[in-house]
């Protein structure tokens, strides 16, 4: 993990790894819902990217795709279902909270 500080804020970056169907999806997304407010106003809500940011065609491609598939995701667990299985692709998908 690095901790980095951007805009007066600390920044985290994080990997996560695990086998196929082992629930990353489920948890990240998870993480992105709607919930109860912390009492101290701690915060870990996902945050879409603004594409506009990327320095090139390809990474704004790879931001988009990183928002298009939370909010699939998103959807699907809050019709109570597993989302689809993340493609395997070239790439990391992207995701602030």
């Amino acid at each position: 993990m690095k901790k980095n500080t951007k805009n007066n804020r600390k920044v985290y970056r994080l990997a996560v790894y695990g086998l196929s169907a082992s629930g990353k999806t489920c948890m990240l997304t998870a993480l992105a819902m709607p919930r109860y407010s912390h009492p101290l106003g701690y915060t870990g809500t996902w945050q879409p990217i603004d594409v506009d940011r990327a320095d090139n065609e390809a990474e704004q491609q790879l931001l988009a795709d990183s928002n298009d598939e939370m909010e699939k995701a998103e959807e699907s667990l809050s019709q109570g279902q597993v989302p689809e299985a993340t493609a395997i692709r070239e790439g990391h998908f992207i995701f602030e909270y």
